[in-house]
């Protein structure tokens, strides 16, 4: 089984993210193969701030200026994607750190110009990421890539989750936050939809910030070949394993109403 992994800025502290380290190393031990995917924006803002760099967002991507994309590939590239890949091998995992730039992995071309250097993905190259995986070791992917002309580009990293685990075919995509799920307007969790209500739902009031690149996501993914997305809040040992086996956390999103498992 596959199974991608994206987990948000606010999980990748080594404090919250050695629990979901040690929850993948049983995966891999059970013969699984497992591709993380990180965020970093909390740390991205917090280093802005100290440089007196205004931070803006537009329907939850950040606004990336040259000075800004700076900061984003030393957080990213660096200090995150070497902590997380530090913490697996804590919890006894193999793990190779790369970014989207590493032998063309992530090729993409400018979003929207009045958000600057934010991509929108291209083409994929996972031959990189089947050779890591063949070699038995977990890779831990940065969301940035670069355009026809070799300059850097940021990439939401639930964009970046979702294409991968499209074009590797993997069974499962988590997309880790620090919400329960999908929240509906009466407050309450919705539970599972399909890929064919992802439109309704994301059209609907109670949908704003991040949610939407999430849902957005959530749709390629599936269109591309993934079986399930789900969108979980980290509630401790176990989140992943058992939602894999029950689905009774979270907002679970498949591409039919057919249930394989």
């Amino acid at each position: 089984m596959k199974i991608v992994i994206k987990v948000s800025g606010k999980m990748t502290k080594r404090a919250n993210f050695l629990p979901i380290a040690e929850e993948i190393a049983e995966l891999v031990h059970y013969g699984h193969q497992v591709i993380v995917v990180h965020g970093g924006g909390n740390e991205i803002t917090q280093m802005l701030d100290k440089l007196g760099v205004e931070t803006k967002f537009v329907n939850g991507l950040r606004v990336t200026t040259e000075e800004v994309l700076k900061v984003v590939e030393m957080v990213l590239c660096g200090t995150v994607n070497k902590r997380l890949v530090a913490s697996l091998q804590e919890a006894g995992v193999s793990a190779i750190g790369i970014s989207g730039k590493d032998g063309n992995f992530i090729e993409a071309d400018i979003l929207n110009p009045e958000l600057g250097f934010v991509g929108k993905i291209r083409r994929l190259n996972t031959a990189i990421l089947e050779n890591i995986l063949k070699a038995g070791y977990v890779p831990v992917v940065a969301p940035v890539g670069t355009d026809p002309f070799g300059n850097s580009l940021n990439i939401n990293a639930d964009t970046v989750a979702s294409h991968i685990a499209g074009t590797v075919n993997a069974d499962h995509l988590f997309l880790i936050t620090d919400v329960p799920g999908i929240i509906d307007d009466k407050g309450e969790v919705i539970d599972t939809i399909t890929l064919h209500e992802i439109e309704k739902i994301a059209k609907s009031d109670f949908i704003t910030g991040g949610m939407i690149p999430k849902l957005e996501a959530a749709r390629t993914s599936l269109l591309l070949g993934t079986e399930f997305v789900h969108i979980i809040n980290w509630t401790g040992a176990g989140s992943i394993k058992n939602q894999i086996i029950h689905m009774e956390k979270g907002t679970t999103i498949r591409r039919s109403y057919t249930w394989v498992m």
